[in-house]
């Protein structure tokens, strides 16, 4: 792949991260209906966590129960919430779980729900959905709670909000949104300090970095060059010390991860031995008790990657790619990174969701009865506690 996409490769690959399509899958068994006064299904859960998947089809964002024991899923039974306006995406958390918020992309608002924790049902708080930058493809939650970051693909920018953590409501940040100065921006992530700030281009291969001040607002810092390898999502892991970077080329498979060490002051480097090589059209991935999980869009599977804590080399671990839908979009784990939950947004009415459990080396085995059908066709962006 050239150093520039065509912008009909780059609609694209925003159609597959935004809508995703493809064909559908068969062997998915059909959730259970929760049980919205107990909260835990049919009765045979004793303990459970929320997950939430918003449906970018349908204006709307299911909520399930996941079994903390044995990874099953169970729909609340007034699933799915409706948003309030049309193509919610991206999802994110408050710190303290209670808050759930979700990027309308092409309805420039952001809709908060009170989050329930015991029966996973939401409840729009007062004033939402709340206007926002339009085309906001991601949402990233400041570490202190005080701030929300959206990112806008095109024209590509910033947008930044303060959020009240007593009622959920956001307001405008001074500033903003800030310019990114191209356009097809599709990476956002914050660094675990919360210190700086971090935007990836697919088209321009550059990372932008920023520093966080105390009043949210940005400082530019520096731009990385990455060669040739069109990065469309970053992560962290927990330590801070190193960011990923999820590229849709860079390797003989179509797809890598760089792999780039943070310094205390933001500055960006990358490691040796970087790219590495991961499936065709990587879209997502989770960093999670020392393993990276990629999301690999077109492989129809999963990559899982040791992470040494010392350089930030990656080794597949045993079993990896493991096998997902064949158009899978998002991951995330719950319940501590017991579990891992993988979304498919196969076309033609299908879709289905995943889960695994993870093990203490971090290779995955399914639950039993995974994948599940989810209860609105073609699922997006998973978030779980």
């Amino acid at each position: 792949m050239g150093v520039r996409f065509s912008v009909v490769m780059l609609l694209a690959i925003i159609g597959f991260l935004v809508a995703g399509c493809g064909g559908g899958t068969t062997n998915s068994r059909a959730l259970g209906i929760g049980n919205s006064t107990a909260g835990i299904g049919n009765g045979n859960v004793s303990r459970a966590s929320p997950v939430y998947i918003t449906n970018i089809n349908a204006g709307s964002v299911s909520a399930y129960l996941i079994d903390e024991s044995s990874g099953a899923l169970q729909r609340n039974a007034s699933s799915p919430f409706p948003t309030g306006h049309s193509t919610p995406d991206s999802l994110t958390f408050d710190p303290t779980g209670k808050f759930l918020l979700v990027a309308n992309s092409t309805s420039a608002s952001t809709s908060v729900f009170n989050v329930n924790t015991v029966t996973s049902a939401l409840v729009p708080v007062p004033g939402s959905p709340f206007a926002a930058a339009a085309n906001e493809i991601r949402l990233a939650m400041h570490p202190s709670g005080r701030f929300v970051y959206g990112l806008s693909s095109t024209p590509a920018q910033i947008d930044g909000q303060t959020f009240d953590g007593a009622t959920g409501s956001l307001s405008s940040l001074p500033g903003f949104p800030v310019s990114l100065n191209s356009m097809g921006a599709m990476g956002l992530c914050i660094s675990p300090n919360g210190s700086f700030l971090y935007t990836s281009n697919p088209n321009t291969n550059l990372i932008n970095s920023f520093q966080i001040s105390n009043n949210g607002t940005l400082s530019p810092l520096s731009t990385t060059s990455l060669s040739r390898v069109s990065p469309v999502f970053l992560t962290f892991d927990t330590s801070g010390h190193f960011l990923f970077a999820v590229n849709t080329a860079g390797a003989a498979t179509g797809g890598s991860v760089s792999v780039l060490s943070a310094s205390l002051s933001g500055e960006l480097a990358e490691i040796p031995g970087s790219p590495f090589a991961a499936g065709s059209l990587p879209v997502s991935a989770t960093f999670s008790r020392g393993v990276l999980y990629v999301v690999n869009q077109n492989s129809g599977n999963l990559s899982a990657f040791a992470v040494n804590n010392g350089t930030g080399q990656l080794t597949q671990i045993k079993g990896s790619p493991y096998q997902v839908g064949p158009r899978p979009v998002s991951v995330a784990t719950a319940i501590h990174g017991l579990f891992l939950i993988v979304t498919d947004s196969a076309g033609g009415g299908g879709g289905s969701i995943s889960v695994f459990s993870v093990g203490s080396d971090g290779t995955l085995s399914p639950v039993t009865d995974s994948p599940f059908t989810p209860d609105t066709p073609t699922p997006d962006q998973v978030a779980a506690i």
